[in-house]
Order: C-alpha cells, then sequence, then structure tokens
C-alpha cells in the first residue's frame, strides 16, 4: 500500500493481461516488450519460489485501487503473477532470480516480507523443492524440444507427399 501511494501518474483503468515468458521447442523464451516500455525496473527476487507472495500482495492491492495495469501471469501457473506493469508510471516488477536481479534499476528482496522463522525452519525442503522444479522444468523443455525436431522431421515426409497446387485450387 505504501509502494503505491508513492506513485503519482498511476491511472485508474481496466488491466490487460499479457505474458512475458513462454516455454517453447526452442526453451524458454522471455518477451522483453514491456521491460522495454518501463521507465523503471523493479527486480523481486524469487528465492525458494516465495517471490510470488509478494507480486499477489501487489496485485490484490492495485485491484483494491483499480489502476491501470498489465498483469503477466506465470505460463506454468496463472494464479502467479510474473510481472506487473504500471501504466502512466511505466514502472515494471518482475519476478528475479536473485543473480538476474542487477539487471534492474531497484531491487526488493521478498524475504524481507516473510517470515524468517518459518523460512528457516524449512529451508532444507524449499531448496529441495526448488531443485525438484528446476529438473523438472529442463526435462520438460527437453521434451518440448525433442518434440519440436519429431515434427520438423514429419513435416519433410508429409510435404513432399501433399500436391499444394491441388490445394490451393479449393
Amino acid at each position: 500500500q505504501r509502494l503505491l501511494s508513492s506513485f503519482r501518474q498511476t491511472k485508474t483503468g481496466a488491466q490487460k493481461q499479457r505474458y512475458v515468458s513462454a516455454i517453447s521447442c526452442n526453451g524458454i523464451q522471455s518477451l522483453d516488450t514491456l521491460r522495454r516500455r518501463a521507465k523503471k525496473v523493479y527486480a523481486v527476487t524469487d528465492k525458494y519460489g516465495l517471490g510470488c507472495y509478494f507480486m499477489n500482495t501487489l496485485y490484490e492491492a492495485i485491484c483494491a485501487k483499480k489502476l491501470a495495469s498489465t498483469i503477466c501471469a506465470s505460463p506454468l501457473t496463472r494464479a502467479n503473477k510474473e510481472a506487473i506493469f504500471l501504466e502512466g508510471e511505466d514502472i515494471l516488477f518482475v519476478l528475479s532470480k536473485e543473480k538476474e536481479a542487477n539487471t534492474a534499476d531497484k531491487t526488493i528482496n521478498s524475504m524481507r516480507f516473510i517470515k524468517k522463522e518459518a523460512v528457516s525452519q524449512r529451508k532444507g525442503r524449499l531448496r529441495f523443492l526448488e531443485k525438484c522444479k528446476d529438473a523438472v522444468m529442463e526435462g520438460a523443455v527437453s521434451a518440448l524440444h525433442e518434440a519440436g525436431n519429431f515434427h520438423k522431421k514429419t513435416e519433410k515426409i508429409y510435404s513432399v507427399c501433399i500436391d499444394f497446387s491441388k490445394i490451393d485450387a479449393i
């Protein structure tokens, strides 16, 4: 709430939906349209995957004030917000791994807003879950890449067999 009240040019209005990343046969793709539009980028560190709690809280505050914004859901979990762009202020809040946060104008350490006792009791489990998530993601991207290669090979076979002139005549 305090963060949002410091912004003066934010317009009230509708929310748009957009993705800033996608998963394809070529791996995880980042779409930098909003980053290029932003005058200021806030990187929200995502240690142990807990940055989504900060982003969801920010989203709820934006909804409560009915601010014009572009909400970018995670391509894996639509309930989690991967980025939020405030129209008028042209400010982008984006989830970042700690090592990626140095490309932003400001960094918000999401761990400041999480109960330290709860995290310290579960730190080992959180690290394990993060490694599992990374391994599953790597496997999924690898499978998509393999499927893309099979698709290209199949396309080569059937494109030779199809008489496209007959299809164009239809």
